[in-house]
């Protein structure tokens, strides 16, 4: 993905931030659930990135500041819209 994302972006100033934005929710997929998942990547302006999973809970946010945890999507929420 990483790849594929560096190709498309090629001296875009916002590549450093897609590839966070974008690398989290995979993460989280290979890390809770056990189906696994797929990436779409829709490489224009505006870039948007969907993670789908197998997992049919929601997902759920730790606002709580000394969480180990639980601060993805705040993340990806904040630069994800820069």
């Amino acid at each position: 993905m990483r790849a594929e994302l560096r190709e498309h972006l090629v001296g875009d100033p916002r590549l450093a931030d897609v590839i966070l934005v974008a690398s989290e929710p995979v993460t989280n997929v290979l890390r809770h659930t056990s189906g696994g998942g797929r990436v779409v990547v829709e490489a224009g302006r505006p870039l948007v990135s969907r993670v789908e999973d197998s997992s049919p809970g929601e997902v759920t946010v730790n606002p709580h500041p000394r969480a180990e945890g639980g601060f993805g999507l705040g993340l990806i929420t904040r630069l994800g819209t820069t």
